[in-house]
């Protein structure tokens, strides 16, 4: 049966309606054909908790016929104190208190809108036109920004309760929408800024020539040392290179230098050299050394403005497109 889970049966709760139950287990009984008689047999299972009780006690001994267990039990759940609870819980209905459990503003606006429809039978007979459930809405999204323009046309477009729901749930999405796209612009902005950082970073840093170098084991080797030596010194043997980080034996032990501390050693060179002159002889074996160059590695510097920067950043972009659009044509 559907009525085998509690929570599908009727048990007098306010937000519950009673006739929406009965109306179910008339289908009920039209899928199974069953007689007026077999379903006031069987309407015990409709009912749980108080309502159960109360159909045992007061309904189940003195009804005669399934009609009247119904009528019974409506005059129970359906009396004046009961209509002014359902009124009162209606008036009171907020759907902050179902955004503060998790809910989506979504999702809330939707459950109030089932909610006063489903209600609204229940409350007085004088309080069940349109204009009440209007009312019921309104005070439901009070206080939400995204409800302030829909609501301002109740009273100047005279606007029903369908219609009200859905004039809040376009205000609703447009809302969301305007929020991502509030997100996604500063997102953007300091995507922006970080790139423009790394590439003037780039720009601005120098690269010592030795790191294009191939330092490999094996390799004879300068090395040089600060103050108070202050020269390149050597030759060593490299034991390993890894990256930035070389292994160089130096006295029968392993010591550890950075790669733009070493250079390649050639029979030509001038070993106790300062670091930044020249390390050739001329080719008659004189001192006439060559000039003296710039110290190793070091590149020019210039300041870089936003304007070139925003060219070498659309230039960046160009090409990854056609890098992307030649992968595509390939596979």
């Amino acid at each position: 049966m559907r009525f085998r889970d509690a929570s599908s049966k009727f048990s007098g709760n306010l937000r519950e309606a009673w006739m929406e139950y009965v109306a179910e287990y008339q289908q009920v009984g039209r899928d199974y054909d069953l007689s007026q008689e077999q379903r006031f047999q069987y309407m015990h299972n409709i009912l749980s908790g108080d309502a159960k009780r109360f159909y045992l006690d007061k309904v189940q001994s003195y009804a005669t016929s399934f009609s009247q267990a119904v009528d019974m039990v409506s005059t129970e759940y359906n009396s004046i104190v009961r209509q002014n609870r359902a009124k009162n819980y209606l008036v009171g209905y907020r759907m902050s208190t179902l955004l503060s459990d998790g809910v989506t503003e979504a999702a809330a606006l939707e459950q109030a809108y089932k909610t006063i429809t489903k209600l609204t039978p229940q409350v007085p007979r004088s309080n069940q036109g349109d204009a009440h459930q209007v009312d019921f809405l309104r005070n439901a999204v009070v206080g939400s920004p995204w409800a302030t323009e829909p609501l301002s046309r109740i009273a100047t477009h005279g606007l029903t309760f369908h219609q009200l729901y859905v004039e809040l749930e376009a205000a609703l999405h447009l809302h969301k929408v305007a929020r991502l796209e509030a997100m996604r612009t500063p997102r953007e902005g300091m995507r922006r800024t970080v790139a423009r950082a790394r590439l003037r970073e780039a720009l601005r840093m120098r690269v010592p020539q030795v790191a294009d170098a191939d330092v490999a084991a094996g390799m004879a080797v300068l090395v040089f040392r600060e103050k108070p030596v202050n020269s390149w010194v050597g030759p060593y043997t490299v034991i390993k290179a890894n990256g930035k980080l070389v292994w160089i034996e130096v006295d029968g032990t392993a010591k550890l230098f950075s790669v733009d501390e070493v250079k390649q050693y050639r029979h030509s060179a001038v070993p106790g050299a300062k670091r930044g002159e020249s390390d050739q002889i001329s080719p008659d074996g004189s001192d006439n050394a060559a000039p003296p160059r710039p110290e190793d590695g070091e590149l020019s510097v210039r300041k870089v403005g936003d304007k070139e920067l925003d060219q070498l950043m659309e230039a960046k972009r160009t090409g990854a497109q056609l890098l992307t659009s030649f992968h595509r044509r390939a596979c």
